[in-house]
C-alpha cells in the first residue's frame, strides 16, 4: 500500500502505527483473461459475492502477523517467517467441483525463507 506499507528488499516498512486487528479492510482485485472478478474490493460479475472481495485482514491473516505489521518501523520478513498455504474449494450437494491453490501446485509460499529451509 503506497505510503503506508512498502516491501522492499526484503523488508516491509511501516510509517506508523496502526490498529489492523481491530479495523484492517482488506480490497481485492482479480482478473482472469483480462476480465475482473474483482476490482478494488468489489464484485464484477453477479456471481461473485462482495464478501469474496472486501473483508477485514485479520479474518484471514494471523493475529500475531497483523500485530507485527500495525507497528511502526522496519520489519524483516524473518518476522513474518513461515509456510504459508492459500487453498479454496467450492463444493456443491455436497461434493468438490473445483479447488485451486496459492501458489500453484499446492506448494508452500515462503516468506523470509530460503529453499534449504523446506522440510518436505
Amino acid at each position: 500500500m503506497p505510503g503506508w506499507f512498502v516491501i522492499k528488499h526484503g523488508e516491509v516498512d511501516t510509517s506508523k502505527d496502526f490498529d489492523i486487528v481491530k479495523d484492517g479492510a482488506v480490497s481485492v482485485s482479480v482478473s482472469l483473461d483480462g476480465d475482473h472478478i474483482c476490482l478494488n474490493g468489489h464484485s464484477d460479475m453477479f456471481i461473485v459475492p462482495e464478501s469474496l472481495c472486501n473483508f477485514e485482514v485479520s479474518s484471514f491473516v494471523p493475529k500475531d502477523i497483523c500485530e507485527t505489521l500495525q507497528t511502526k518501523g522496519l520489519h524483516t520478513l524473518q518476522e513474518l517467517e513461515g509456510n504459508y498455504r492459500i487453498k479454496i474449494s467450492i463444493a456443491s450437494e455436497g461434493k468438490k467441483i473445483v479447488e485451486f491453490a496459492l501458489p500453484t501446485g499446492y506448494k508452500d509460499l515462503k516468506m523470509g525463507m530460503s529453499e534449504s529451509d523446506d522440510e518436505d
